[in-house]
């Protein structure tokens, strides 16, 4: 990959515009998102910094003597409520359109498709809220919800039809340690969920808005399969060029993500890189005529925003395109140079104006860490050594890249996935090459795909090259030590190790003598939250009963040991079990379904009773899931308890004739569909 020179990034505060203006933009959109009600200040001081930015202007004295100040603090506020501002009205729940407003057990909803994928047993998609009927009217509203609708409903993108639908608010699970959904889907604007499968429908003129985008990637998935076969192999094929992932292999996709280079799968700059350097190869022919360069930026920016488009524009293909728009303007229009670091925080200020919630977006963050990691770190790397052999230079750029992006996205991959992998830079130096290859390969395919012959080979080529690639990876991730596994990083140490890296850099790279003292400092400061959460680990006790749709689980964890009762397993009781530093032990005892830990008696009720006692069973918490059609009375003829739980594997109508029945007697019960998982500390 080849880098245009740039000018040391790091350099006075004062030479990064969009640096200095996107800092406090980015607080305010924090803020925005923690505390989204009091929009009323946020536009005060947005008309008050103005009027201050204004008076500031009509009195030169007053500006010559603390206008440099005073200004610059005014922007920061004005930016501020600028992020804040975006956010607010970025989220559709604000405003006065948004179909939640009006729905009602007995709402009329004009519903319109906008994509879908094939599940295991049905089909989940994405559909837009087009009309509700609030009588005595419909209401134009805005607004997406996830559909779930059986194999045996013709519903395809683009199709339209009025229902009565019956949405479910999208819920956090509570389980600690696991993925929270909840939060996913409302990063990207959705808050309800629905089922078709006990909806009629009514259905109407489909729209073809859709139709040029569905069609190409349709295209695309075709020919591959038609010459690569239905394997994993052209499952690859499709990631690497499109996107598409829904015919991914799970234990490709687990193999990579263990080496630490699933970045290739995804949909990345690198891809744009690619694309943007061919384009200018083949563009070269024109002559260097004002007209024939507005011409060839024209070509590089449909070319591109297409292919972002195509492959769904992700926040790390938005970023590049963004990116790369910049510096095509600077280049072929104002032909001006454009400072790649400048253009880089520009192309992340745009964004952030666009769509606030991308900064909660792992892959925006992952991508723009890596950016900063090449940008910052990789030329003086790179210059650290000096290799006079033309294809081992090669190679130590290749590797100066891996490790500049390494180095950066690293805290947070550690706090994200608590995993590192140790054969990142063997799996790139490999990979990366191959799969440019199969790129290039892929889209010679699809340009030949009419001719006799030609394609036939090209599959069967890129089948074989594909397949070397996987096998490859697959015998790298089975390596002993592919990856370090349960490395506990919290959110206090993720910023403890961004901000050793930085001292690190200005120690090294601009001499700066203190930052070594801060380094060991924040070495020091790593440590301590470690053995702090060690103390903490060894004093817990908790009860924790899993909020799962169709199974149940507790969990009983005493110190660093954890044991439990649960009918199945589950991904689920990992993480929670990795999040508390817990592994297998005798926690507490167990026999069949009733549990003692901590001087606590816990009964789980999976099935009615069916013998009595003349005395009734002591109990501090009862669990009843399973589908179970206990009654109350049944349960406090046998159980003398304190609290009911009920679980997610329930009936609808028990679940309420039971928090019916414990209202009208006092009873203190816990309803996990409302309030997720049962969480006990106990001291």
């Amino acid at each position: 990959m080849q880098f245009e020179k740039i000018e040391p990034i790091l350099t006075r505060w004062k030479r990064q515009p969009f640096l200095r203006i996107i800092t406090p933009m980015v607080v305010g959109v924090i803020v925005g998102k923690a505390y989204s009600a009091n929009i009323f200040f946020v536009y005060t001081l947005f008309f008050i910094c103005i009027l201050l930015l204004l008076y500031l202007q009509i009195l030169p004295i007053f500006r010559a003597q603390f206008s440099s100040w005073l200004t610059g603090l005014l922007v920061y506020f004005l930016m501020f409520s600028n992020g804040y501002w975006i956010t607010y009205k970025v989220d559709l729940r604000h405003s006065s359109s948004y179909f939640g407003h009006f729905l009602s057990p007995t709402s009329l909803c004009l519903v319109e498709i906008s994509s879908f994928e094939e599940k295991k047993n049905t089909f989940r998609g994405l559909a837009t809220i087009k009309a509700v009927f609030a009588p005595p009217e419909w209401k134009f509203t805005i607004g997406k919800i996830i559909l779930y609708w059986p194999k045996t409903m013709n519903l395809q993108t683009g199709s339209r039809f009025i229902t009565n639908l019956q949405p479910q608010l999208i819920k956090y699970s509570g389980n600690p340690g696991s993925f929270n959904y909840q939060e996913f889907a409302a990063n990207q604007q959705l808050f309800y969920q629905a089922s078709l499968y006990k909806s009629k429908i009514i259905a109407l003129k489909s729209q073809s808005s859709y139709n040029w985008l569905n069609n190409a990637t349709e295209y695309c998935v075709q020919q591959f399969r038609k010459y690569m076969g239905e394997g994993p192999e052209a499952g690859m094929a499709e990631a690497l060029l499109i996107g598409y992932k829904q015919d991914l292999d799970k234990q490709v996709v687990s193999d990579y993500s263990t080496t630490g280079i699933v970045h290739i799968i995804a949909i990345s700059g690198m891809h744009l890189a690619l694309l943007y350097s061919s384009l200018l190869a083949i563009l070269k022919v024109l002559p260097k005529r004002k007209l024939f360069m507005l011409l060839q930026a024209a070509i590089i920016l449909s070319v591109l925003w297409a292919f972002a488009l195509l492959t769904g524009a992700s926040a790390s293909v938005l970023r590049a395109v963004v990116m790369a728009t910049m510096l095509v303007i600077g280049k072929f229009v104002i032909k001006q140079y454009s400072n790649s670091f400048n253009a880089f925080i520009a192309s992340a200020f745009l964004l952030l104006s666009y769509d606030p919630y991308l900064l909660s977006d792992l892959g925006f963050q992952l991508s723009y860490l890596a950016v900063a990691g090449i940008l910052i770190v990789y030329q003086p790397l790179y210059q650290s050594i000096k290799i006079k052999n033309k294809w081992i230079d090669l190679i130590w750029q290749s590797v100066a890249i891996s490790l500049a992006a390494q180095l950066f996205t690293t805290p947070l991959s550690l706090f994200c996935f608590h995993q590192f992998p140790n054969y990142f830079l063997i799996a790139n130096l490999i990979t990366i090459p191959l799969s440019t290859i199969a790129i290039y390969g892929e889209i010679i395919l699809l340009l030949t795909a009419s001719f006799p012959l030609i394609p036939y080979w090209v599959g069967k080529g890129l089948w074989f090259l594909i397949h070397l690639m996987n096998v490859f990876v697959a015998w790298l991730a089975k390596l002993p030590g592919a990856s370090v596994y349960n490395i506990h990083c919290n959110f206090i140490q993720a910023w403890l190790l961004y901000l050793l890296i930085a001292f690190l850099l200005l120690w090294r790279l601009k001499q700066w003598r203190p930052g070594l003292y801060w380094m060991l400092l924040c070495s020091w400061l790593i440590f301590l939250v470690k053995a702090y959460n060690i103390y903490y680990t060894r004093k817990q006790r908790i009860l924790i009963v899993y909020n799962l749709p169709k199974q149940t689980a507790v969990d009983c964890i005493y110190g660093d040991m954890v044991n439990g009762f649960s009918d199945s397993d589950s991904s689920v009781l990992q993480a929670t079990r990795s999040y508390y530093h817990a592994t297998s032990g005798r926690s507490a005892t167990i026999y069949r379904r009733h549990l003692s830990f901590c001087n606590k008696t816990i009964v789980i009720i999976d099935t009615l009773p069916i013998a009595c006692s003349k005395h009734r069973w002591k109990a501090d918490y009862l669990i009843v899931t399973n589908n179970t059609k206990a009654s109350l009375y049944q349960l406090n003829r046998l159980y003398d308890f304190q609290t009911l739980i009920i679980t997610a594997f329930n009936k609808r109508y028990m679940v309420e004739q039971w928090k019916k029945d414990c209202l009208h007697s006092n009873q203190t019960y816990y309803d996990m569909n409302e309030k997720g998982a049962f969480i006990l500390n106990i001291k």
